[in-house]
Formats: structure tokens, C-alpha cells, sequence
């Protein structure tokens, strides 16, 4: 009796070890399934969804290892979904077992995130674009029209891959990353995968993150609605991505839910950050154009340090990059910075909303922080200046030294000072050589144009100061200069004015 026991324990074995485990058997059928280049993404390590049909089976429910899961029977055999790993947005595990139905007959789709469990790296991230299926009043999704934008922006960026989805109604967009990036669990991946997307927007101007259905989560490598279409073929390769955006674990409290939106490391301190918040949630989203655009591609191009927040619709760099880019992309209007670029490529210190044709208003960081005189600081404290902006007085007044007068206007100790100031606003100030070292002083007329007053003395020659009236102790002249209005898109604070709104 003992010697039987024995032979049957050891052909249980032979015959469990000869058994085919689930990671096997889903190589084995993507091998068999699918487009042989998705096939060959799959590893036993990566982290994989697995859904079946009903095929006529009864629903049944169990539990297992504390987990509860549901399925289908047909009184002979169980077949039920699952995924690998378990605890994939904390801890992610997994032991292989035995498979124990016939993937070839229920499985229904299978998919993939990119997230490798076992190295613990995102190889790819990838978004999903859903078409509208059926009656449009009932189903999410995007019209033709806005697919056709989707897959024309997607198609310029050089490192995302294009595919057709399941149905090929829809888009898959692929990011492969080299060298892959390290991540812990799903919920970094996620973040990742968002952090990619805001670049994707940056680059092109469009909108992808309001498009998009799926953001670095699973996606069909396989699924039965492919029989007879030309799902998830591919229209455009793409290059590997190697410039993945810096602040991309910023994310992470926004895909596990512990924030609405990305809330930059710099700013650590908690009022900062309600402050911070209050600001982005008074500006309206203005949409990136070629200028804004150009800026972008030439901090990308010369190695700084830069990324796209597309939750406060704003870029994050650093000044001195600015200043960089200012002088070698020739943009209009004024820009300094006390920063002299020490930690080049390596540190971010001012964050930046795009304004109309193609300008930018630019804040430090840290609220109150000292900066060039062309700085200035906002309402609520905010060291703030502009950038590809025609100057307004004050702003080209302080950048060349100019001191406000209590009654008005800005004093220059030189003439020649307040010609700098006069032409960065478009006119063209000429003075006598003798005058050019003359206390000056520059303030706005009631229409708009610059008045100027320069220091007259009594042996002044007037054919020296053709068109300006001598009055008094000074020299006088009305310039047209270019017009002078607001420029930033930030709207009121109204949740402190409104009380009640019916």
C-alpha cells in the first residue's frame, strides 16, 4: 500500500510538471495569434491582462489566497480572467501556476502595459484612442475627424509608433523606451506614461491628454474583434525615446489619486503650494502656437533641463536657459536674470504660461525671490517677467536702470539710457551729442504715446534739438511708440468675490 501511494505521488508530479503554466501558455499564443513584433514584446516578466468569454458557461465565484474572482463553467471545466502580477500598484508578486483551461478556445483579449515586474522597469508606455462606435449620444469616444488629428500630430513626434487598434476603428500610440526606466510598481509606470504624454503635447501643441482613453495601462496585443479587420496594424514606426521628462515621478500622486494635478517638486512648502495652486487655477489655457513651439524644440535641442506640465498648461525650466534661448532664437522685448547658469542642464527655477502669439510670462519658484530689475513681482507676491513680449514702459525702463518718479514716469541719469528705453517700444529718440549725457525722464501721454523731457540749458543750440519744444528747464517731444496693453491671461480670483451663484 505504502509502495502504491508512492508511484501515484510521483506520476502527480510528472504530470504537474508537464503541465503548461500561464505565462507559457500566453507566449505560446500570441506566438500563434498575433502580429509577430507584438508577439516578441511579450516576456513572462512583463505585466499582462488576460480576459475570457462567456462561451456559454454558468458564472461562478470563488476565492483564493484572500482574492476573490468570478468565472465561467460549463460543469467540466473553469475559465476565468486574471492578470499577472497580483499587487501590481504596490508590491507586484507573482508565483506561475498551471493553466488549467484552454486559452486557444475562451480567451477573449490579451494585453499588455509595458511595465516589467520582475526587472521592475518600464520597457514601453503606450495610449489608447478610442473611435466613436454606434450611436454617438451613447458611446465615448473620438469622431473621425479628431482621430485624424490624433494620428497626423502622433505621426511627427519621430519616437511614437503608431498602430491601428483591435478594430481598427481606433489609434494605439507606442512609446519604446531606451534605456528602459526604472519603476516600482504600476502606479510609477502610470505616471510615467502621463509625464510622456504632456511632452507629446508640447512638441506638437495638441492636446492629446483631453483625447486620450487609456495612459500607460494595458493595452490589446490580441483580441477577437481583430477576426477580419486590420486591427493593430502598424502605420508609422517610431524611434526609441531616451529624454523622458525629469519631473515624471510628480505624477504619481496624481494617477493613485492623492491629487487632481501635478504640484512641481520645487514647490515643497505648503503655503507655497496653495499659492501655486491658486495661480494655475486663475489662468486660462492658452494653446501653444509655432513660437511657443520654437522655444520648446530649442530647449530640447541644446541639453536643458525642461518638461511640460500639461495640468497647469505650462512649461518648467530654468531661467538662465531662458536667457539662452532669448539671444539665440532673437525673441522680441527684454529679458535678464540675476541666475548665471552654475548648475546648467541639471536645475529648474521658474515655470512659464504661454501668452498669445507666442509670448510667455515667466515666475521664479520661490515667491518674492530677488531677480533683475526687469523682474517685477504680481499681486500675490510672485517675482514675475516676460519673454518674447514687447516691453511696456515700466519693464524697459527698469531693465535700463530707469528710477519711477512719485509723480509719474521713470528718470534716466543719461539720455542716452532713455533712447534704449524709447526705441525697445518703437521710437526712435534723437538727441544732440552735448544732451546724450543729460538727465532724462520718460512717462505715457493720456493716448498712449511716450512723452520726453530731457535737461535743458541756456546755451543749448535749438537746430541741434530739431522737433523738440524748449519749455522751461527741459526739452520736450511726444513719440508714437507701439501699444501698450495688458498682456497676461490670468483671470480674477473669483472665489473670492462671488458668494452665491444661481
Amino acid at each position: 500500500m505504502l509502495e502504491l501511494t508512492r508511484v501515484l505521488e510521483d506520476l502527480f508530479a510528472q504530470g504537474k510538471e508537464s503541465m503548461i503554466t500561464r505565462r507559457q501558455a500566453i507566449a505560446n499564443f500570441l506566438k500563434a495569434s498575433t502580429h509577430a513584433d507584438l508577439a516578441a514584446m511579450y516576456t513572462s516578466d512583463m505585466e499582462v491582462q488576460v480576459n475570457v468569454a462567456r462561451d456559454g458557461g454558468e458564472r461562478i465565484e470563488g476565492e483564493y489566497m484572500g482574492r476573490e474572482w468570478s468565472g465561467w463553467t460549463d460543469n467540466i471545466t473553469t475559465w476565468k480572467s486574471f492578470r499577472v502580477p497580483y499587487n501590481a500598484n504596490t508590491e507586484p508578486e507573482y508565483k506561475d501556476t498551471p493553466m488549467k483551461f484552454d486559452l486557444v478556445k475562451h480567451a477573449e483579449g490579451i494585453g499588455m502595459t509595458g511595465f516589467d515586474f520582475v526587472a521592475k522597469v518600464s520597457r514601453w508606455v503606450a495610449f489608447d484612442f478610442d473611435a466613436i462606435v454606434g450611436d454617438a449620444h451613447k458611446n465615448s469616444g473620438l469622431t473621425s475627424e479628431e482621430l485624424n488629428q490624433v494620428q497626423c500630430q502622433a505621426t511627427d513626434i519621430p519616437w511614437v509608433t503608431v498602430r491601428k487598434s483591435t478594430s481598427g476603428n481606433g489609434l494605439h500610440l507606442y512609446v519604446f523606451l531606451d534605456p528602459v526606466i526604472e519603476t516600482a510598481n504600476h502606479n510609477e509606470h502610470s505616471a510615467l506614461a502621463r509625464a510622456i504624454l504632456g511632452t507629446m503635447a508640447a512638441l506638437t501643441g495638441f492636446d492629446f491628454e483631453n483625447k486620450v482613453d487609456i495612459c500607460g495601462g494595458n493595452m490589446w496585443v490580441w483580441h477577437r474583434k481583430m477576426a477580419g479587420t486590420d486591427g493593430l496594424v502598424v502605420t508609422k514606426y517610431g524611434v526609441p525615446f531616451d529624454d523622458v521628462p525629469n519631473n515624471w515621478r510628480d505624477h504619481v500622486a496624481v494617477v493613485s489619486g492623492r491629487r487632481k494635478r501635478v504640484i512641481p517638486a520645487n514647490v515643497e512648502l505648503s503655503e507655497t503650494e496653495q499659492m501655486f495652486a491658486e495661480l494655475t487655477g486663475r489662468y486660462t489655457h492658452e494653446q501653444l502656437d509655432k513660437n511657443h513651439r520654437r522655444l520648446i524644440d530649442w530647449l530640447g535641442e541644446n541639453d536643458c533641463m525642461w518638461n511640460w506640465d500639461q495640468d497647469g498648461n505650462m512649461l518648467v525650466t530654468h531661467t538662465f536657459h531662458l536667457k539662452e534661448a532669448h539671444a539665440a532664437l532673437e525673441m522680441k522685448g527684454l529679458y535678464d536674470t540675476t541666475s548665471v547658469g552654475r548648475e546648467r542642464g541639471r536645475d529648474q527655477n521658474c515655470f512659464c504660461f504661454p501668452i498669445k502669439n507666442g509670448g510667455w510670462v515667466v515666475r521664479r519658484f520661490t515667491p518674492g525671490v530677488r531677480e533683475t530689475e526687469s523682474w517685477d513681482q504680481d499681486g500675490s507676491g510672485w517675482t514675475r517677467c516676460y519673454l518674447n513680449v514687447d516691453p511696456t514702459l515700466p519693464t524697459a525702463a527698469r531693465f535700463h536702470e530707469g528710477i519711477e518718479h512719485p509723480s509719474g514716469g521713470y528718470v534716466f541719469k543719461f539720455a542716452s539710457e532713455a533712447a534704449k528705453v524709447a526705441q525697445s517700444l518703437g521710437a526712435s529718440m534723437e538727441v544732440a551729442n552735448y544732451a546724450q549725457s543729460r538727465r532724462t525722464k520718460l512717462k505715457p501721454h493720456k493716448d498712449g504715446r511716450l512723452v520726453v523731457e530731457v535737461e535743458r540749458q541756456a546755451e543749448d543750440n535749438p537746430e541741434h534739438m530739431s522737433g523738440w519744444l524748449a519749455e522751461g528747464k527741459t526739452w520736450k517731444r511726444i513719440f508714437d511708440i507701439k501699444p501698450q496693453g495688458a498682456i497676461e491671461n490670468e483671470v480674477g480670483n473669483y472665489d473670492e468675490l462671488i458668494r452665491r451663484c444661481y
